[in-house]
């Protein structure tokens, strides 16, 4: 099925945001508490941010140009509510919308326990409906081997509750230390803690960063703020002064 073009653009122009948690922790710290920040995180959610900030954003732009979404959230294993996407649904059929997780295609979401897989470089992507949980399971990685990631619970969720789950985002694991991912011309770049992995559909290989080395791939890379990625490390050097350390 031909997909409006309006859509595709929208998906296109977040493909050129990193996913980064930098500037959710630098706004946390400077406004002091998590209300005031989610508030600064909702306005600069249409140049990049975690999982909550990019499906925001789109919702936000396709309601714009006049559609309606709904609001997925996805469990990792034993963690709730961790990761989100948006229903969306076009000519009777439905799709899922990821943009958290660099997906900048509309995923036809299957039913009755079958699976749809699409290659979106450098990795294969594919969603399978599990019927006695009622979710769509997500799964990618390399060609052939694709890894679980998350379980999207099936019923949207209200506006409300989804900005109740981006609050509790704000204390999860993955707030005291630095991850960025972007995906451009089929290359994936992953930085998580210290570890930069750079992958392509033919293989990967990762660098070990100190704290110079981080502030710059975020910089050079990621095309974050100089000021702000800087502010962000001081924050997480403070709280864990081993992060940096050999």
């Amino acid at each position: 099925m031909k997909l409006p073009l309006d859509v595709l653009g929208e998906l296109q122009t977040l493909s050129r945001l990193p996913y980064e948690n930098l500037s959710k922790i630098a706004l946390l710290h400077r406004r002091g508490s998590v209300e005031d920040a989610l508030l600064q995180e909702e306005i600069r959610a249409f140049r990049g941010g975690t999982c909550f900030a990019l499906t925001y954003s789109l919702h936000m732009r396709l309601k714009a140009l006049g559609y309606t979404t709904g609001f997925l959230m996805a469990d990792k294993l034993r963690y709730a509510n961790v990761h989100c996407g948006l229903l969306w649904e076009w000519e009777g059929a439905r799709y899922l919308l990821d943009p958290g997780y660099l997906i900048y295609a509309a995923l036809p979401l299957p039913e009755s326990g079958l699976s749809h897989c699409q290659w979106i470089p450098p990795n294969e992507v594919v969603l399978t409906h599990i019927p006695d949980q009622e979710v769509w399971r997500l799964s990618s990685g390399k060609k052939g081997s694709p890894v679980h990631r998350f379980d999207f619970r099936r019923m949207p969720v209200s506006e409300a509750e989804f900005m109740r789950h981006w609050q509790d985002s704000y204390f999860l694991e993955m707030m005291d230390y630095p991850v960025l991912n972007k995906a451009e011309k089929g290359v994936q770049y992953y930085l998580q803690k210290r570890n930069l992995i750079i992958r392509t559909e033919i293989g990967s290989e990762m660098r070990r960063l100190d704290r110079a080395g981080v502030e710059r791939a975020a910089v050079e890379i990621f095309g974050l703020n100089r000021e702000m990625t800087e502010a962000a490390l001081n924050v997480l050097s403070d709280r864990n002064q081993n992060l940096f350390k050999d």
